[in-house]
Order: C-alpha cells, then sequence, then structure tokens
C-alpha cells in the first residue's frame, strides 16, 4: 500500500549517498511495520505514538529484540525526517500537523537504558604480534597484512581502505592520499593522511606490497588492493594486456583479513577495531594540547571531542581495574612529597603545571 510513496521518497533522498538511503529506508520499514502496514494516507498520532512505545519498550529489551541507544535515536530522527516530508505530498496535508511530534521520547527513555559496552580493540603492541602472526607466503595473504597494516597505520575505514589506488600511497613521504574522486570516503571527505607514529612492522608491511605491485608494472590509477581472483595474473605475470585494474567493492576481504589476523587472539576483531586503537592511543601517549589536535584530524576528525566521543571508550572492566589502583596513598605520598619542598621549589612546579595548561 505504501511502496508508491516510498519509492517517492527514495527519489527524493537521491541527494544522500546509498547507506544513508538505506539506513532510512530501515527507519521507515520499522515504522510502517509497528502501524501494522496502515496506509500513510490514513496515519494518525496514535499510530506515531505506536511507534514511540515500541521504540521505548526496544531500549528496556534484552535479547534479540532490544535495540541500542543510538539505533533508537536514529529510527526516531529518521521517521520524524519522513513524516515531516509525507505531510508535504499531494494525498497527504490533510494528515494532522502535529504528527511527526509523535515520534519523539523523552529524555528519561534513553537514560533508563544501559549504555552499550564498548566494542573490542587491540592495543596496537597487541595488534603488531597479530601482524606478525599472520603469514605471508602468497600473493594473498601479502595483500591480506598490507590491508590490516594499513588500517592502522592511516585509521582508515575498511570501505575507504579497499577503494584506494596504487597512486593514493605515498611511500617516500609517508602519506596517504584519501581522494573523494574515486575513494569511498565517510561524508565524501578528501584528506591527506600522515602514516601514524606506530610500530615500523606496519610501515614494512605495507612498503613490501607497494613495491611488489610495483614491480608488477602497476600504475597510479590500479586497485591497491585487487581482488583475490586477480592476484595471480596481475602479479605474477605483471598487468598482461594493460587496463586499470578495478578496486574491491564488497569489505568481505578486509573482513577476512582481520578475522585471519585474529586466529590466535581471544576475540574476533573488526576491522573498524584500527580506529579504535588508533584513538586509544592518542590517550596513552603524553602529547601536547597541539599534537592530540593534529592525531584526531590526521583520523578525518574535525576536533578532539569527536574522537573522544565515538573511538576507543572505556571498558568497564578497565574502569574497575584504573579505580581501583587509585587508593588514599596516592594522595597522602603527592603531600609528602610536596610538604618536602622549598617556597622556591613549589614555586617552579606551580609554574610547570601554568605552562602545561597554556598548552
Amino acid at each position: 500500500m505504501n511502496d508508491r510513496i516510498i519509492l517517492k521518497w527514495q527519489t527524493f533522498a537521491g541527494r544522500y549517498s546509498e547507506k544513508t538511503i538505506d539506513r532510512h529506508l530501515e527507519s521507515i520499514r520499522y515504522f510502517e511495520n509497528t502501524t501494522g502496514k496502515k496506509p500513510f494516507d490514513r496515519l494518525t498520532a496514535t499510530d506515531v505514538e505506536k511507534c514511540r512505545a515500541a521504540l521505548k519498550k526496544a531500549l528496556a529489551a534484552n535479547g534479540e529484540h532490544a535495540l541500542s541507544k543510538s539505533t533508537v535515536q536514529h529510527h526516531a530522527s529518521h521517521i520524524r525526517a519522513f513524516l515531516d516530508w509525507l505531510l508535504k505530498q499531494d494525498g497527504f496535508k490533510r494528515l494532522p500537523g502535529d504528527v511527526p511530534e509523535y515520534i519523539s521520547l523523552p529524555k528519561a527513555a534513553y537514560a533508563a537504558s544501559l549504555s552499550a559496552q564498548p566494542r573490542p580493540y587491540p592495543t596496537i603492541d597487541e595488534a603488531r604480534d597479530m601482524l606478525l602472526a599472520m603469514p605471508d607466503r602468497t600473493l594473498h595473504q601479502k595483500r591480506d597484512r598490507a590491508m590490516f597494516a594499513l588500517a592502522f597505520l592511516g585509521a582508515l575505514r575498511a570501505d575507504t581502505l579497499i577503494s584506494l589506488w596504487f597512486g593514493d600511497i605515498d611511500v617516500e613521504h609517508r602519506k596517504i592520499i584519501q581522494d573523494a574522486r574515486h575513494s569511498r570516503a565517510k561524508n565524501g571527505k578528501s584528506l591527506k593522511i600522515a602514516w601514524f607514529p606506530i610500530p615500523i612492522e606496519f610501515e614494512e608491511a605495507v612498503k613490501n606490497w607497494c613495491k611488489t605491485l610495483k614491480d608488477a608494472g602497476f600504475e597510479g590509477d590500479d586497485a591497491l588492493f585487487p581482488e583475490a581472483g586477480r592476484l595471480e595474473h596481475d602479479l605474477k605475470f605483471a598487468k598482461i594486456g594493460g587496463g586499470q585494474v578495478p578496486t574491491m567493492r564488497s569489505k568481505h576481504a578486509i573482513t577476512q583479513a582481520f578475522k585471519a589476523a585474529s586466529a590466535n587472539c581471544t576475540r574476533a576483531y573488526t576491522p573498524h577495531a584500527a580506529k579504535h586503537t588508533i584513538a586509544h592511543e592518542r590517550d596513552v601517549r603524553p602529547l601536547t594540547h597541539e599534537e592530540r589536535r593534529a592525531w584526531s584530524e590526521n583520523m578525518g576528525h574535525e576536533n578532539e571531542q569527536i574522537t573522544d566521543k565515538h573511538y576507543a571508550k572505556m571498558t568497564d572492566d578497565r574502569r574497575f581495574d584504573v579505580l581501583e589502583g587509585i587508593t588514599d596513598e596516592n594522595t597522602t605520598r603527592q603531600a609528602d612529597l610536596l610538604d618536602g619542598l622549598t617556597d622556591e621549589e613549589l614555586g617552579a612546579c606551580m609554574r610547570e603545571v601554568l605552562s602545561r595548561k597554556r598548552q
């Protein structure tokens, strides 16, 4: 009953990326299901309230019917946007004008839900051990090692990683060119990324792979990471017949590379774990304010707050461990140290603290 108007909405939504459209469609179908697939031109405020009630229930649920706070927030936002658009369409203008208001959830509903546990990620040293444990005998294995290494070296998303061209890697200057004209970058953002200062094994894996491609005659617009089916032909026998080597369309290969890297770990890590690891590195290093800002912007974030909000969240176990290490002895020991300083030494300490705060 509603497919015609949903198809019209898809035409309107053509200004968005395919992934964004898919997410909005998922929310619209969720809304439709909660109303019993009632025709949209007969919607009432009560129908929208039913969807709101279903979202509130999903926040408090456990198991397969549970939805995270983020998912519920996105559903509510997408549904409201759709309803705002719907009211402007011919045949739907007679719907109650306040219908979109009924999808808004109270803040208490979000507060009542427990935050989802942060996604697991390895430390940079653990990631290094994972890299070194990966096999590198075949071209397929060498490619997977290089994909795994570059994910950390540039804190890259999986879709961006597999859509890079050979010419996007500047080995000499240790940089990655994220060109949104052909790379599938988030929000269509082009960016020059400096290799992060992490263990040299990551850099070596990428350099060795780039040399393999160069020796095989790869050119700037060839895929940095070809599909497995093309590896033997394009690399073992060089680029016979010419023509551009296309980039991969599916993220399956990078997912499998991380799965292989996690073979000896207690848990399997996803490609997105690399960004969390790099964000965590920023937090555990004694960086100045300017260095932290540069680190975040190199991750493609406009400011440090975005890095803090979305990446390297502290798990409950880690939070408990840190808190257990804080005792009254810490404060007493610091106070004893200060008591033993002269006025001149105390003044020097204060100047150092103020200097660091200005940085």
